[in-house]
């Protein structure tokens, strides 16, 4: 619709400045409902409604952060995608938004935990790799169940990721990978 300031009756300013009203967006579920406190996590918010918009965003509790619009495809017409921001540990609702102010009200949980390494064993293996290794820690209950529990391992600039198996909430299991340099 055209915005217009009327100074007098039957008198429009005839601005040619355009408004667009959208159908009411909604969040449905996430691709990933958690994620480190750290940030960092891709997550993909599935709904209705995420078109037409110019300023998209997803806010966790009180923290907002840009996001983008999802390729549409069959499966999902309707999707977004954002960065989980650095949070401290607890669930919030993540909310999106298409004009950067009038956020969704579905209360859709997202949940930021915090996993700590306190020892592996053995200490040292191989550069070949093949060594399989026990991570001792708190919070692996956190991924359990996503298939996103990593054991990373560096070597001076370059990182390893090998899937880690879940033993329980304090061990995981890593197979140590081969570094580059073996």
């Amino acid at each position: 619709v055209e915005v217009a300031i009327n100074h007098q009756p039957d008198q429009d300013s005839n601005s040619g400045v355009q408004f667009l009203y959208h159908p009411p967006t909604a969040v449905s579920y996430l691709s990933v409902n958690r994620g480190p406190h750290a940030g960092g996590t891709l997550i993909t918010v599935y709904g209705s409604n995420f078109t037409g918009g110019s300023h998209t965003m997803c806010r966790f509790g009180a923290v907002a952060v840009s996001s983008s619009i999802a390729p549409a495809t069959a499966a999902s017409p309707s999707a977004m995608q954002c960065y989980s921001p650095a949070h401290n540990v607890t669930v919030v609702m993540l909310e999106v938004t298409l004009n950067g102010k009038d956020y969704t009200e579905d209360g859709v949980q997202f949940r930021f935990y915090r996993i700590r390494v306190s020892s592996t064993s053995p200490v040292g293996g191989p550069r070949t790799g093949g060594a399989l290794t026990t991570i001792h820690g708190t919070g692996f209950d956190a991924g359990r169940g996503f298939g996103r529990l990593l054991c990373r391992f560096r070597d001076a600039d370059t990182a390893y990721e090998v899937r880690a198996s879940y033993e329980s909430d304090t061990v995981l299991l890593c197979v140590t990978p081969r570094l580059a340099s073996a």
